[in-house]
């Protein structure tokens, strides 16, 4: 037995034994740190796909090192009002508990902001002073699009992010021809928004730079890799993001990697309607017609009546303040989603009349009868939505409950 320096008696150690105790208290502090930063990950980063209507979305996040397990790349996939999907990529500028702890609140400010309904520039200018504001030392890449279903196009916007990557059927994958931007929290420099049509079955691919960047690889040449990879892909996306990894990450990374791939389709013509309406008082029974019409033709007249009382609302809002024609879009996808653009920028706020009031009752109509609904800004104006449940099969092909069927 070895003696420790000063101690005797009952206090004497083997020193094998004391090298076992610490080593133990190594491990579980090792193991606590680990704990922590995955517990940390979870709760700032996506843990499953999400599930989008129109959108087939996989992504996989690989940290740059097993000790704190997370980093400063961050992802989303965010369903947006009007049949509209945003995709997100950034990287806050280093690793570690640090960046992670930026990353989390740049990825919540995004959030936010897209819910406003902001264009991918407005979305791109106001996080970089949201960056600034929260730190004066960490920079972040970040790329934001939005996906337009009815459209079918791609407006994105660039903050010194590695651009996507376009896989159109029957083509080769490239990298999107888009303005590369100033990184986030520099300041002093706006954004540019680029509008990109994608034909349906097109996956987009966003990635950061430690996807493609190792000490043995440039990043040019882990993008070409990643072209090659995901061109003509056809395979499950979760199966085609498996591949992507397995085949880019086999040497040693210094940084995190985020992997996003999202294929989409676009809404058939038949299943969207829009008219323009001059600003009128007459316009909200005219509103109305059209809306039942148009609702019989579907085979959804099950809906005419709370959809033709929301228009209806909406409409005759609008025109008190609208001085150019209002449009009218109707959709219908697995529901029923209406939309009543003017060019006034005032926003419609909901009212408590009381028992004796004659007016500030639409929108508290709006909030009773609508599944959904909401406004948001525009480039001229701005646009006020609602959405309605149960626009599936036509009435005509809708199952019997007398004849065993269910009823959705």
């Amino acid at each position: 037995m070895s003696r420790l320096p000063g101690l005797d008696g009952p206090y004497q150690l083997d020193a094998a034994r004391m090298e076992r105790i610490t080593g133990v208290e190594t491990a579980r502090s090792a193991e606590s740190v680990q704990d922590f930063a995955e517990a940390l990950q979870r709760t700032l980063l996506p843990t499953a796909s999400p599930h989008l209507d129109g959108a087939q979305i996989a992504f996989r996040y690989l940290p740059s090192n097993d000790v704190t397990a997370v980093g400063g790349d961050w992802f989303d996939a965010l369903a947006l009002p009007g049949k509209r999907i945003a995709l997100v990529v950034g990287d806050v500028m280093g690793h570690g508990v640090a960046s992670a702890a930026i990353m989390g609140q740049l990825r919540t400010a995004v959030q936010t902001l897209a819910h406003l309904g902001l264009p991918p520039d407005e979305v791109l200018w106001q996080l970089d002073e949201c960056a600034r504001r929260l730190s004066d030392t960490h920079l972040a890449t970040c790329l934001y699009g939005i996906y337009d279903r009815v459209t079918r196009v791609f407006s994105v916007a660039n903050a010194g992010h590695i651009p996507p990557i376009l896989a159109v059927p029957g083509r080769r994958a490239t990298l999107a021809d888009i303005p590369c931007g100033i990184p986030i929290g520099v300041g002093g420099h706006s954004f540019e928004t680029v509008q990109l049509r994608i034909p349906d079955g097109t996956t987009l691919v966003l990635c950061t730079d430690g996807l493609v960047e190792t000490r043995s690889r440039e990043v040019g040449d882990g993008l070409r890799a990643l072209c090659t990879l995901v061109t003509g892909v056809r395979s499950p996306l979760e199966q085609a993001c498996d591949a992507v990894v397995r085949v880019l990450t086999t040497a040693p990374r210094d940084d995190d990697a985020a992997l996003v791939m999202a294929s989409f389709s676009g809404i058939p013509e038949d299943q969207v309607a829009s008219w323009s309406l001059e600003p009128v008082p007459q316009a909200a029974g005219q509103a109305r017609r059209l809306v039942r019409r148009r609702l019989a033709d579907w085979g959804l007249v099950r809906l005419s009546a709370a959809a033709e009382a929301l228009v209806g609302e909406l409409v005759a809002n609008t025109c008190g303040y609208a001085s150019r024609p209002v449009t009218v879009r109707l959709i219908r996808t697995g529901n029923l989603t209406c939309e009543v653009y003017d060019d006034a920028h005032k926003l419609p706020a909901r009212k408590y009349p009381d028992t004796l009031s004659e007016s500030g009752r639409g929108l508290g109509i709006v909030a009773a009868l609508a599944d959904r609904w909401g406004y948001s800004r525009t480039d001229d104006g701005k646009v006020v939505w609602f959405e309605l449940d149960g626009a599936g099969p036509a009435d005509g092909d809708r199952p019997s409950l007398s004849s065993g069927g269910r009823e959705q």
